[in-house]
């Protein structure tokens, strides 16, 4: 399957798809291009991030975790705002 690389919502729901059913390589490598192809972005870095974090690979989640922040600082309190809890 091919994806048109400014179909960014499409790529987010492919990878969740492919993490959901146990293809991980696949879901990051295609946030992976989500965030490259969409680099003001902070949805694909957040994506990955959690992923990250549910594979227990912290320090990598950490770095995309800065970089969405970076993009969208507010993103962070909305989280904690709606009752998200990150690991720590």
């Amino acid at each position: 399957m091919q994806l048109d690389p400014l179909a960014r919502v499409s790529q987010l729901n492919l990878g969740e798809s492919y993490a959901g059913s146990g293809d991980n390589r696949k879901a990051l490598d295609i946030w992976l291009e989500c965030a490259r192809t969409n680099p003001d972005w902070s949805d694909a870095p957040d994506y990955i991030s959690r992923h990250l974090v549910g594979l227990g690979r912290i320090d990598e989640a950490l770095a995309w975790a800065t970089k969405t922040t970076s993009l969208s600082p507010d993103r962070v309190q909305a989280g904690f705002d709606s009752g998200l809890r990150f690991p720590g």
